[in-house]
């Protein structure tokens, strides 16, 4: 299955959309907004729907541009009105074929608002109430994000988030802008002189904060390090008070 969405430049009203729907009744087609036509089908479907609609585009400006054949006749003026009204609607309309990826039901009922925020499409028919936790459904990615081994990748080529089970069921675990880890500034035999760092994009960017470092024992050392776990997150909460939050600060 494949996807694609048309974006209008101005929102439809409902009859039209009606309208806009039935001449897609060859693939499923859900309004996302009002200015916003979602379709999932086969490729060759959608391909065709895509040049029927750019021809239809195409004829439209071209009638456009022509004028009244009888201004003094009432019906050629309101077909007139009728074409110049179908071009606004269609002439700068954006069509855009999303890459597909199979995410966990979990990702449209826990993150929707905040998955759609960055260009997330969730377009599946059918209510939640069809789907067990242990399904997957069609999600459209936003533009220059990809979906590899369990693993979302966004734009600037950033882990975004992964999926994993908990509890026997498939989940969606967003990563948080900063990433706090250990560091090993040096080795002696069984002893490690260690601090803890916090990192920006991810835990992959830069380091923005070191706190002070200590000699510890390898196996002992999470527990050795709490005070130092505790200056970088007391650093974090002064800073960047939403740190904790999986959507905050990557933009």
């Amino acid at each position: 299955m494949t996807a694609m969405l048309i974006s209008f430049n101005q929102p439809l009203v409902e009859h039209l959309r009606s309208i806009i729907q039935i001449l897609f009744r060859e693939s499923n087609s859900r309004w996302l907004t009002d200015q916003r036509l979602w379709l999932e089908g086969d490729q060759p479907t959608l391909d065709e729907l895509k040049t029927n609609w750019l021809n239809l585009q195409a004829k439209l400006r071209d009638q456009e541009s022509r004028p009244i054949p009888d201004e003094t006749n009432p019906f050629s003026a309101q077909i007139h009105h009728l074409i110049n009204s179908a071009v606004s609607v269609v002439k700068d309309i954006i069509i855009y074929e999303p890459e597909l990826a199979e995410l966990p039901v979990d990702a449209r009922t826990s993150y929707r608002a905040e998955m759609e925020n960055l260009g997330f499409l969730f377009a599946a028919s059918e209510p939640d109430s069809d789907y067990s936790a242990h399904d997957f459904i069609p999600v459209g990615l936003p533009f220059g994000w990809k979906y590899l081994n369990g693993e979302l990748i966004d734009a600037q080529n950033r882990l975004r988030a992964i999926i994993d089970y908990k509890h026997g069921f498939p989940m969606v675990f967003w990563c948080t802008f900063f990433h706090v880890t250990e560091f090993i500034v040096r080795q002696d035999g069984d002893v490690y002189t260690m601090s803890i760092v916090a990192r920006d994009s991810g835990g992959k960017g830069k380091t923005v904060f070191t706190s002070r470092s200590k000699q510890v024992t390898y196996k002992n050392r999470a527990e050795q390090l709490q005070p130092q776990y505790h200056e970088a997150y007391k650093w974090l909460d002064e800073h960047f008070p939403d740190w904790r939050t999986d959507f905050a600060y990557w933009d």
